[in-house]
């Protein structure tokens, strides 16, 4: 079974902020279902390429984040998403908004253990 799905990346202007810069945000949507959240990262619209939904090459944010940090977390996100239907796809079932959030949420809470993991194993080593 393929679930058809589309994900999109854009900006969503901070209505409460000074800061010229824009929150990056995710929109999965398949069936009848719509799933958006933040990326983490902010932008300013001019350094956005709304065609691809990714930052123009050789840019930076305020915080001094580069255009390839920043796409680097794009692209991680997007196969993280697209990943997730996979499990869905060889069962044969679509999964609802809640089974998917809560496969999303599992996995970065695992992906941030494993990579905390990695910090702390080899630190317990050279005592």
């Amino acid at each position: 079974m393929n679930i058809k799905r589309r994900i999109y990346f854009y900006l969503q202007k901070v209505y409460n902020s000074v800061s010229t810069e824009n929150q990056i945000r995710i929109r999965v949507r398949w069936s009848n279902n719509i799933l958006q959240f933040n990326v983490g990262y902010n932008i300013s619209p001019e350094k956005w390429d709304a065609k691809t939904g990714r930052c123009k090459k050789n840019t930076t944010n305020i915080n001094g984040d580069t255009a390839f940090e920043i796409n680097k977390e794009i692209s991680r996100l997007e196969a993280l998403t697209d990943d997730l239907f996979k499990p869905f796809e060889v069962s044969g079932y679509e999964p609802s908004l809640k089974e998917y959030k809560n496969q999303l949420q599992y996995r970065q809470w695992k992906e941030h253990w494993m990579f905390a993991i990695s910090y702390i194993q080899p630190a317990r080593r050279k005592k």
